[in-house]
């Protein structure tokens, strides 16, 4: 029983890079606390890409961890394009900017000049470098430098504001999802989502190809922000894009506005991923700052699902390192985070239920939960709770056990041959829990669903003793 309660229940996600992307070191990230498997499609091949994720579906099964696959796409991009050398950039001075090849114009990947008018700002390589709008013509786009320093190629761009919406989905992204549906990822990130059309779009190829993967919605823009409340109720995750989005807006907006999205995302109970530079240090250090520390903290404590790795594991020196810290700074946190029973009155029944299994924890000795999904609609909602018990998504779908990955303190149980009724279904679970320690006088929380209708929901809560079952 020690080693239930110790577990974290703050799932982590590992960007997979040069530094990682072998057996061994993804079986060490497993090992020592990787939930989620994150392919950034910014880089990479398809052909490179499904090596990776053949061997972290071959570390999955050897060492009996169901690991979720989050494929990030690449998204509308703006980058510099190709450059012979550095270009060093004086502050003061007028630049030209254009997709057309010109001899002494800064090359750009995309036309970015019907988003723009004078005086706009435009932001390069994360905001090192701010240019001021000063004339657009024929496509030819007048930049005067407002700071110094080098400009390197294919470094990002950014135009901060609301004038900026291009589509989410590119054609880049249509067939990298298509490729992710087909190789069974479990999760879209979708980069620079804007709109609920952008989710509807991702949402519309998947189907197409007969997938059923989440998407997860990339909040990285103040059109983002603004549009939040659709994000979240048309996506079945949100992440908290902090790069991107700390370009995109003021700095000082960044913690009030993290804090915002967890909330809303806790209340529907939509998973939420806090993302980068948590453990930026570690990238060179083997131990982080005090800063960062705090930072993991606090995204724990306002009711983040996940937090997420980057350069940390992808190119750092201390991958392993960095997951261990995150473990060891959730399980701190989580000792002093309070449960939430209440969120308010709903009209869906599993809403419903799982406000009723927040308070029978309080109310009774259960020391387990453990809900029966088939979509993982239900853990979620259960998760969103925060509970200290340890708590079980019990499920005969694979895909829905590897999702599970990313919801907050949910274990997946999968059960292959779970397609009895609801007596064998509680039988399942009482089992297992005895297996994993639980003794037989211990009471669990059971929920299910018994369905009269072609729309499966939960309806069912019992709190039943482990012993009482299994003699039954």
């Amino acid at each position: 029983m020690g080693g239930i309660l110790n577990l974290k229940k703050t799932k982590i996600v590992c960007t997979i890079g040069p530094s990682v992307s072998n057996y061994e070191m993804l079986k060490k990230l497993v090992l020592s606390g990787m939930d989620v498997a994150r392919l950034n499609f910014s880089h990479g091949t398809h052909s490179e890409h499904l090596k990776i994720i053949n061997t972290i579906k071959e570390v999955s099964e050897d060492t009996n961890k169901k690991i979720g696959i989050l494929l990030d796409t690449k998204g509308p991009d703006i980058r510099i394009g190709e450059l012979e050398k550095t270009v060093h950039i004086n502050c003061g001075n007028e630049y030209i900017f254009s997709v057309k090849k010109v001899k002494d114009v800064i090359p750009l990947q995309l036309d970015i000049s019907p988003y723009l008018k004078i005086n706009d700002k435009v932001l390069v390589d994360d905001g090192t470098l701010i240019f001021s709008v000063v004339g657009i013509e024929n496509q030819e786009i007048h930049l005067r430098a407002l700071n110094e320093g080098n400009l390197r190629p294919r470094v990002s761009i950014n135009i901060p504001g609301d004038d900026y919406c291009p589509p989410a989905v590119t054609d880049n992204d249509i067939l990298d999802i298509k490729f992710g549906v087909k190789n069974e990822v479990d999760f879209i990130a979708l980069s620079f989502a804007s709109t609920k059309v952008d989710v509807l779009k991702a949402r519309e190829i998947i189907k197409e190809e007969k997938g059923e993967q989440w998407i997860i919605s990339k909040i990285e823009s103040n059109v983002g922000i603004n549009n939040i409340d659709d994000l979240i109720e048309y996506s079945e995750g949100i992440m908290v894009a902090r790069g991107d989005l700390g370009v995109e807006i003021d700095l000082s907006r960044i913690p009030s506005v993290q804090r915002s999205i967890i909330e809303k995302c806790n209340v529907k109970g939509r998973p939420v991923i806090v993302a980068t530079q948590m453990l930026n240090s570690m990238i060179e250090n083997p131990r982080p700052t005090r800063a960062e520390v705090e930072d993991i903290a606090s995204a724990i404590y306002s009711g983040a699902d996940a937090v997420m790795l980057s350069g940390e594991t992808a190119i750092g020196k201390y991958p392993v390192e960095s997951v261990e810290m995150m473990v060891k700074v959730a399980i701190e946190t989580e000792k002093e985070l309070k449960s939430r029973s209440e969120y308010g009155p709903s009209k869906r029944v599993t809403d419903v239920i799982s406000s009723l299994v927040a308070k029978a924890v309080l109310l009774s000795d259960a020391k387990a939960i453990v809900t029966s999904t088939r979509s993982g609609y239900t853990a979620c909602m259960v998760a969103r709770h925060k509970l200290s018990v340890p708590t079980y998504g019990m499920t005969n779908n694979a895909a829905t056990a590897r999702k599970l990955s990313i919801v907050w303190g949910i274990n997946e149980v999968y059960l292959e041959k779970n397609k009895g009724g609801i007596s064998e279904s509680v039988m399942h679970a009482a089992t297992f829990l005895k297996k994993e320690g639980f003794e037989d006088k211990d009471l669990f929380i059971f929920t299910a669903g018994i369905s009269n209708s072609k729309l499966p929901r939960t309806n069912l809560l019992e709190i039943r003793e482990i012993g009482e079952v299994l003699s039954s």
